[in-house]
């Protein structure tokens, strides 16, 4: 076993060999029939591995490509030294995200790589040159998995939106092209730009987000896109009643997607109950991420249904969530080295 949480793994095209990779930074090849610890590398990423893939070229030589919170990717050469035994050989660093890379899938030809990350873009890369071929913005947070169609002319990816959102890879250029993959249908928002909106734009805004009960209160205060953009937790429930966590959850959601701005604090990183950053995010039945104070709360008051769905928790037993923990870490640290405060910011655990 590894010092740290192993958060990636995958097959080698030998069958009988799996790699994996730790928080710690550890990137391991295992036997997977006999257990052992065939080989491994310390230190491959700062503040660990996200993410995991493999492919092999023309000449059968197998690599493993690894993505990490460095925002890296690392291409590695599975090489079999004299006495059979083999390593992990690092051939290629590749840049080009900003932040944690979260996904990575290799095309069904073997020619391109897809990765996704924490900085909401989606590239495509050339095997071999490593070329960025098309970068495109994925999601409103961040990419947490993607994956190749088996005909290689299409690929999905996934995020902090809870949408899964469809690309097209265009012959000609390489192009991404997207459309977004929703249960529901998505209600058409005023065309002219959300902060020159009126109160009727708003009431409208709200509408869409199935929350029209709320309009009455946002048109006697007057409520427009000015306003809107500076709309927070404490305001929603003391100056509009919007008691339920999950309905303002979805409201600063659209207000994040709608007035995005370099130093907004991704939605991903706000507790749904307590709507402050979290300090020790962990993830409870449902599926969601709940400051850990603020869940237990929950629980312990009687409520054993989701914040979010309503629907009932399997489970009081909560988990903590190391990959957000950590991209909170690097958010906040990031916001020091540039003088700024976040607003409503309180430090994670084991945050200095």
């Amino acid at each position: 076993m590894t010092e740290g949480t192993i958060h990636c793994c995958e097959w080698t095209s030998y069958g009988w060999q799996a790699v994996a990779g730790s928080s710690s930074g550890h990137l391991m090849l295992w036997d997977a029939f006999s257990g052992t610890l065939v080989t491994q590398v310390a230190n491959t990423h700062d503040l660990g591995v996200t993410c995991v893939t493999r492919y092999s070229d023309d000449a059968g030589t197998e690599y493993v490509v690894s993505g990490g919170t460095d925002s890296k990717i690392r291409i590695w050469c599975l090489k079999q030294q004299a006495g059979g035994k083999m390593r992990l050989e690092l051939q290629r660093v590749v840049d080009g995200h900003t932040s944690a890379v979260y996904a990575l899938s290799v095309s069904p030809d073997k020619k391109c790589l897809l990765s996704g990350a924490a900085d909401r873009t989606l590239h495509l890369w050339q095997i071999g040159t490593w070329k960025d071929l098309a970068q495109a913005l994925g999601h409103p947070g961040f990419i947490s998995s993607c994956a190749f169609s088996p005909c290689g002319r299409f690929a999905v990816s996934a995020g902090g939106d809870r949408l899964l959102r469809l690309w097209q890879l265009t012959q000609n250029d390489g192009t991404l092209v997207s459309s977004a993959l929703s249960s529901e249908p998505v209600a058409e928002l005023p065309s002219n730009p959300p902060a020159n909106w009126t109160t009727d734009d708003v009431c409208h805004w709200l509408s869409s987000l199935k929350l029209g009960k709320y309009v009455s209160a946002f048109r006697e205060m007057g409520v427009d896109g000015t306003s809107v953009a500076s709309l927070h937790a404490q305001q929603l429930c003391k100056s509009f009643k919007i008691e339920e966590p999950s309905e303002r959850h979805t409201i600063l959601r659209s207000v994040s997607e709608l007035f995005p701005t370099s130093r907004s604090v991704p939605n991903e990183f706000i507790c749904p109950i307590s709507m402050e950053i979290m300090r020790d995010p962990v993830v409870a039945s449902d599926g969601f991420s709940y400051d850990r104070s603020a869940i237990v709360a929950w629980i312990s008051s009687g409520r054993h249904t989701s914040p979010l769905t309503n629907l009932p928790l399997t489970s009081s037993l909560v988990f903590a969530n190391n990959n957000l923990l950590t991209l909170i870490r690097a958010h906040l640290d990031q916001w020091q080295r540039d003088g700024s405060a976040v607003p409503g910011a309180s430090a994670p655990a084991g945050h200095v």
